[in-house]
């Protein structure tokens, strides 16, 4: 029986490059730094030492596609690797409901009081918000512990 390799999806392929020369880095870190002999503190895991995320700018139409992608390319080969926790998607698109709310469109809106340095009253604000939400779409976190 022959065995061929099974072809990528292009975002799963990006996102395999990306996530493999990150994890490759953690764990060097994590061999060297563990090579002292193991304390029963060392052996719980408490929560996520280190996170990695990872920001997605993704079509709402393909948000599914992408997401199954990512599944079956990234996590299957991921989820191996030892001290690797599992992943966590967060995503401010709306769905069928219409929910998140995205709100206003505007990035400078007015204040009541925001100060430069202490002086200077600019009585307006950038909304971080709409900020991200031009930037990227959705945020996938990869949870890892030793």
């Amino acid at each position: 029986m022959k065995l061929t390799p099974k072809k990528l999806h292009p975002v799963a392929r990006r996102a395999a490059i990306v996530l493999a020369s990150v994890l490759s880095g953690w764990i060097a870190f994590v061999s060297a730094a563990t090579a002292a002999e193991p304390t029963a503190a060392s052996l719980q895991h408490v929560g996520p030492a280190v996170w990695i995320e990872e920001y997605w700018d993704v079509k709402p139409e393909r948000f599914d596609d992408f997401a199954q992608a990512y599944r079956n390319e990234v996590y299957s080969i991921t989820r191996r690797i030892k001290g690797y926790r599992g992943y966590t998607f967060l995503t401010n698109l709306q769905d069928e409901q219409g929910f998140p709310q995205t709100g206003r469109d505007e990035m400078i809106s007015g204040h009541y009081g925001v100060h430069l340095q202490g002086k200077l009253l600019t009585e307006q604000i950038a909304d971080v918000g709409q900020l991200l939400r031009r930037t990227h779409n959705v945020v996938i976190i990869h949870h890892l512990q030793d």
